[in-house]
């Protein structure tokens, strides 16, 4: 199970590498003028946002496997909704 720094659990997922992500003023998503850091701060606060997040991505990759462009085109509306709300 993995624990987010805000304590909030995502069951079942396993953590194979962790990612780090570095906030600067430029850390954008690829929806222009959308911050990477914002949306990483919304899972970090929302364990149920992180839940349906880790759930998207993995329909996404059992979807897509390794096409990358098209398992970053799937999370678009999903990382809209967020940023935006």
């Amino acid at each position: 199970m993995f624990k987010y720094p805000s304590g909030a659990y995502l069951p079942g997922a396993v953590e194979l590498m962790k990612r780090r992500t570095i906030c600067t003023s430029s850390s954008t998503t690829h929806l222009p003028g959308m911050s990477r850091c914002k949306f990483r701060d919304r899972l970090r606060a929302d364990g149920m946002l992180a839940q349906k997040y880790a759930q998207l991505k993995r329909r996404l990759a059992a979807r897509y496997g390794r096409d990358v462009r098209e398992y970053s085109k799937g999370k678009t509306d999903f990382l809209a909704s967020v940023l935006h709300a």
